[in-house]
């Protein structure tokens, strides 16, 4: 009984010819009353690359980033996985690797420059091999921090079974 006397409101106000009813003496018109154009943070957030998507898929700019930088340069990849491949799993984490530099630097590091790390893909998607080298950053415990980042990455398995081989450009730079 409830239902149908729901479905009667509902179907009787859909039907009505009544024009919408005027706004009150100094209440903005209804075209006035469109979602604000600025971006707001709400629940749901997902960060990424160049700022952050909200949950109704409105982009938020990201604070400026102050600290210490690390950039990801092409890989240099042979073997069945594709540079692409290689190179989105490597920007997945990135971020972890640049911890190692930024708790360094908090600490009074003052090295910067570039990073060569050269490792093997096996055919199950896991790293081996790694050999981290230093050109401006020599510091042992950042070194140390990049090869155990890389050695805990997984990557998708090769589809022909072949092992592949890597070489990953990092540069870390001061803020």
């Amino acid at each position: 009984m409830q239902l149908l006397l729901a479905l009667l409101i509902l179907t009787t106000a859909a039907r009505s010819d009544d024009p919408e009813p005027s706004p009150a003496p100094g209440e903005p018109e209804a075209s006035a009353l469109e979602t604000p154009q600025e971006p707001m943070l709400e629940a749901g957030v997902l960060s990424g690359f160049g700022g952050l998507i909200g949950a109704q898929g409105v982009q938020i700019e990201a604070p400026p980033y102050d600290g210490p930088r690390l950039t990801v340069g092409v890989p240099e990849v042979r073997g069945s996985l594709t540079v692409q491949q290689v190179r989105a799993v490597t920007l997945m984490h990135a971020k972890a690797v640049r911890y190692c530099y930024q708790r360094r630097v908090a600490e009074g590091l003052d090295e910067q420059g570039a990073l060569t790390v050269r490792f093997a893909i096996e055919p199950d998607g896991a790293v081996s091999k790694v050999k981290v080298r230093g050109e401006g950053v020599r510091d042992e415990q950042v070194l140390g921090c990049v090869r155990v980042r890389f050695e805990r990455i997984l990557f998708s398995e090769a589809a022909d079974g072949r092992e592949t081989r890597v070489t990953v450009p990092l540069t870390l730079e001061l803020p």
